[in-house]
């Protein structure tokens, strides 16, 4: 239970077959991009000590044998608070840091996102984003555990933009999640049949809200891997006609947020301070990096025997109880909702 499995394969079925089979093996899986360079690649395997990795030599040698492999269901041999992933983030000290995710904070997460945009099995959701960057878990997972119908689209096809909106609508796709920049980009007829459009990842500007039509719900997100894909939600419905900015909402469920100034004091409204995160979605740290886990996952003050994690973003509270977003306190950028040190 919780060995790490490095998954290494193009997008297609046997990607989500792989996940599914580490997970009901009771191992935690560690995406791994095969367009990675070699170095990245190489350190990832050793990093995470992991024995057997899943890439195309491995799958070719499971069909060639798949008559041997017995059909019986696998007994349970995990428990919530084993490893679900292992996700490889950007590093201050130029290497990659693994972050761990326990199987309760993935499901609760999941739950949460189920309720909040009320996924049932007539939704077709698009698999958008790269299966080593923690949002396609959330793609996958909504699916899987709510009978909802998974679309899987190419490399190629991700960043032909005219034909991605030709395929959502031929595909009648419901659920699209991916970053701001592609959402501008993206070509969409106007009969289209997306319920909803989550945009997350990178600053979400005020023109995007124009290109939807009336039917469609449109969510911004925020949160950092190391808390559960996402921590705060906001549904635009909700914006003032007035407002300048659209804010990233509010925590989402069993999830705290603080916003703490350099003394690590509670922030008044409307005054910036740094984005503090508690509760169910909190990794258990960075693989192999007890000390940096140390600095980054902290004793909360306000919960005792709890932890939480200095994002270092920034943030403010709202007088409608929302949040925010305004920056970073350091160096790091987001590109294509991707982290960069």
């Amino acid at each position: 239970a919780g060995e790490p499995i490095v998954i290494m394969l193009e997008r297609s079925e046997w990607m989500i077959a792989a996940i599914l089979g580490v997970l009901k093996s009771g191992g935690a899986y560690v995406p791994v991009d095969p367009d990675y360079p070699e170095e990245r690649i190489t350190y990832i395997i050793a990093d995470s000590q992991c024995r057997v990795v899943l890439d195309d030599a491995e799958l070719a040698r499971f069909k060639a044998g798949i008559a041997d492999y017995e059909k019986e269901n696998l007994l349970p041999v995990s428990q919530a608070i084993d490893l679900a992933y292992i996700i490889y983030t950007s590093g201050t000290s130029g290497q990659p840091k693994g972050v761990m995710i326990e199987q309760h904070s993935l499901v609760n997460y999941l739950f949460a996102m189920r309720d909040t945009y009320g996924i049932t099995g007539t939704d077709r959701i698009l698999q958008l984003s790269n299966f080593a960057f923690d949002a396609s878990a959330e793609q996958i997972f909504l699916s899987v555990l709510n009978g909802a119908t998974l679309y899987l689209v190419s490399r190629m096809q991700v960043i032909d933009t005219a034909g991605l909106g030709m395929f959502i609508t031929a595909h009648e796709i419901t659920h699209l999640h991916t970053v701001p920049t592609l959402l501008t980009q993206l070509e969409l007829s106007g009969n289209n049949s997306l319920r909803r459009v989550i945009s997350a990842g990178e600053y979400f500007p005020l023109s995007l809200l124009h290109k939807f039509q009336d039917h469609v719900t449109v969510y911004n997100k925020y949160g950092p891997t190391e808390a559960t894909i996402s921590s705060a939600i906001f549904n635009t419905a909700a914006l003032n006609g007035l407002s300048a900015v659209v804010p990233v909402g509010r925590p989402v469920a069993n999830t705290k947020t603080y916003i703490l100034n350099g003394e690590g004091h509670l922030q008044p409204v409307g005054i910036i301070g740094e984005l503090c995160i508690g509760g169910a979605g909190l990794a258990r740290g960075y693989l192999n990096k007890p000390a940096l886990s140390a600095e980054k996952f902290i004793a909360n003050p306000y919960a005792n025997g709890e932890r939480m994690y200095r994002t270092g973003d920034l943030g403010r509270w709202l007088p409608d109880g929302n949040i925010e977003f305004t920056g970073r306190k350091d160096d790091q950028v987001k590109i294509r909702g991707y982290r960069i040190e």
